[in-house]
């Protein structure tokens, strides 16, 4: 599981960023190796926008909200529809039952979309 601040970085946490984007050079590591030793095991990362349905999130978005000067509410806003850990957990069930799935898929209130 990685981060959408993977993609778009995360001013106010910038080592959170360059960790969540480790996750998706390991994932094609991994990923290479599996396939290089003929082991058949798949590697797919999520990335996960920013929500407030957490405890992690909810802080990210007051501390987003303060750096933009706006009120909470009006941030949460720009993030709809909000995605929830119910969504991103039918996410990964989704992507466990499917052999054919691509490598990365950003998770939004929208659903996924594979990213390459």
């Amino acid at each position: 599981m990685s981060s959408g601040a993977a993609l778009a970085g995360s001013p106010l946490s910038g080592g959170y960023a360059s960790a969540k984007a480790a996750i998706r050079y390991i994932r094609g590591y991994a990923a290479d190796e599996s396939k290089r030793a003929g082991l058949d095991i798949r590697f797919v990362t999520l990335l996960p926008q920013l929500t407030p349905a957490t405890g992690l999130g909810s802080a990210g978005v007051a501390g987003y909200a303060a750096r933009q000067g706006v009120g909470r509410d009006t941030f949460v806003e720009g993030l709809q529809p909000i995605l929830t850990p119910d969504q991103v957990a039918k996410a990964v069930l989704e992507l466990v039952a499917d052999p054919d799935t691509a490598p990365e898929y950003q998770v939004s209130g929208t659903g996924l979309r594979p990213l390459t």
